[in-house]
């Protein structure tokens, strides 16, 4: 499925049967759209494969039957799911429709896109209660005129107005709505790859209903991913930096990154890269090249580092010893330029 079609897309929660080469299996449907529908499955269909499909919509006061066939052309495996925040799955792509199906799916759509247009901030009116005056039966035998009267003397209906409970209900029910489609915005948006107003979205569904907790949960995660992808960036410009000799300017943004991802072996590395590069002060940059190598030993780089640091406090035998290593794993260029000036 497209994501420009995501904006499209009703979420519904109804059981669907799909066969293909006459193996038949039901799931239960997240979203659809006129185009395509998305079912829930730990163990979906080919992508690619053809499927004949069966299910129900909810239309005015019956149930549309929906007969169609269709492709799959979207998976979301269990661990795609996992950092999506999304359900394992497939995406279908209608192809054909059997008798009118086509035009029960798109008056659904139609009907459920327009319920969400006319959505208000505002909570919706309670339904208004009217209380009648009791009827007067006229005295027998009376002329027309007199019970003409009477009538008119009849009160007109009068509004009930909401007590302070029943508005503080009709509030709540509102805002756990605009909560949950909030929410719903916002995993849709953070697949996209917008972090910054999937984040907003997600913060406006906890501002909303702040007693949700997997709302507090996916927002926590979308702001961590935001800023490790943030701090990989950032690692980018700190390897240019090191290559144009901006060893103080890499070291700051080394510190930066380290208040966001703590112990990550690629910003322990480039901060021993750095330091020894700076020449300043060996015996630091030694402590950081051997904290990265103590994460990952078999490391041809981190050999190579550690290769350095050594080499830089005089213990060539050391260095000779680590930077074989790494050019024995992988052929590391630069240890073995190393090796030719020991």
């Amino acid at each position: 499925m497209d994501d420009r079609r995501i904006s499209n897309r009703i979420p519904i929660n109804v059981k669907v049967k799909y066969a293909s080469y006459d193996t038949e299996h039901q799931g239960f449907s997240t979203d659809i759209s006129s185009l395509g529908i998305f079912i829930e499955s730990k163990d979906p269909p080919d992508k690619g494969a053809q499927l004949q499909l069966q299910f129900r919509l909810p239309l005015l006061k019956e149930k549309a039957e929906i007969r169609a066939t269709g492709i799959v052309e979207r998976i979301v495996d269990r661990n795609e799911a996992g950092i999506t925040f999304s359900i394992p799955g497939f995406g279908v792509r209608f192809v054909t429709f059997e008798d009118d199906c086509e035009r029960k799916m798109k008056t659904f759509v139609g009907l459920k896109l327009l319920e969400e247009k006319r959505q208000i901030l505002s909570p919706a009116p309670a339904p208004v209660q009217t209380v009648s005056a009791p009827k007067q039966s006229p005295p027998e035998q009376a002329p027309p005129e007199i019970i003409t009267e009477k009538l008119a003397e009849t009160p007109p209906a009068v509004e009930k107005p909401l007590s302070d409970k029943e508005k503080a209900k009709l509030e709540k029910r509102a805002r756990i709505e605009k909560a949950e489609k909030a929410f719903g915005d916002g995993l849709r948006t953070y697949r996209t790859g917008d972090y910054e107003k999937a984040i907003f979205l997600m913060k406006e569904a906890t501002r909303l209903n702040p007693n949700k907790s997997s709302y507090f949960n996916a927002l926590k995660e979308m702001e961590e991913t935001y800023r490790k992808n943030n701090v990989f960036n950032t690692l980018k410009d700190v390897e240019e930096d090191i290559n144009n000799s901006r060893y103080e300017i890499a070291t700051q943004k080394l510190k930066n990154c380290m208040k966001i991802v703590h112990d990550d072996p690629r910003i322990i590395r480039l901060m021993a890269k750095t330091l020894i590069l700076k020449g300043k002060n060996p015996v630091e940059a030694l402590n950081w090249a051997n904290k990265a190598y103590s994460m990952r030993v078999s490391d041809p780089e981190n050999q190579y580092i550690l290769g350095l640091a050594y080499k830089k406090l005089g213990n060539k035998e050391r260095a000779r010893s680590l930077f074989m290593k790494a050019a024995q794993k992988s052929n590391h260029v630069e240890a073995l330029a190393e090796l030719d000036k020991l």
